[in-house]
């Protein structure tokens, strides 16, 4: 919060989009979570989010209910 008082940019961008420690992002079908959740171990992989249909992006979801689109930003590998 200090960083982004400082720049004038918001702390969710950094909490977000900041730094340098990435992990591996990847999507599974709902047939095939069960069987990975039995053959990995245990804390190996934390399940973020669903796919669903409708307009392409990524949204915040609030415990309330509410949903933030977030505008594309970050790394990008294939640029």
């Amino acid at each position: 919060k200090k960083a982004a008082r400082v720049t004038g940019k918001p702390a969710l961008s950094y909490a977000l989009y900041g730094g340098e420690d990435y992990q591996l992002l990847f999507t599974i079908g709902p047939e095939n979570l069960a069987l990975l959740k039995k053959s990995a171990p245990t804390g190996r992989f934390t399940v973020i989010g669903d796919v669903v249909a409708g307009a392409p992006g990524v949204s915040l979801l609030y415990p309330d209910g509410r949903r933030t689109l977030l505008k594309p930003d970050g790394y990008c590998h294939f640029r």
